[in-house]
């Protein structure tokens, strides 16, 4: 899956695996369904996740965070364009400062670097 690859001003969002480019996401404003798919994720997250095969029960914004981007990997892995980029429209808006999000897989072990401006 592959976007534009132009890149300005934190005007996007870059999601590279295993140092390559998969993704680049514009951030723009999110029409009203999208935001309210959103705050039902902030929702079910709250209600406690599972990360790293622990159940957290009050989550940090970046476990969510974590949980989020192996959710975006996983969508990546099966080419499902739709779920990536709601992955990507949340941590855009949670997390606006975000410049890239660097996941790298290693022997079945997932990990993530979260690079701001």
């Amino acid at each position: 899956m592959k976007m534009s690859p132009v890149s300005t001003r934190g005007k996007f969002l870059e999601i590279t695996l295993d140092d390559q480019s998969v993704l680049n996401y514009e951030r723009r404003r999110l029409p009203g369904l999208q935001r309210g798919m959103l705050e039902q994720m902030d929702q079910d997250m709250e209600a406690g996740i599972l990360l790293d095969d622990r159940k957290i029960t009050t989550p940090t914004r970046m476990q969510c965070a974590q949980y989020v981007v192996m959710q975006l990997h996983r969508a990546i892995e099966t080419d499902r364009t739709n779920k990536a980029r709601l992955m990507c429209s949340w941590l855009a808006t949670r997390m606006p400062d975000l410049k890239e999000i660097r996941i790298s897989t290693n022997n079945k072990q997932i990990s993530c670097e979260f690079v701001r401006n």
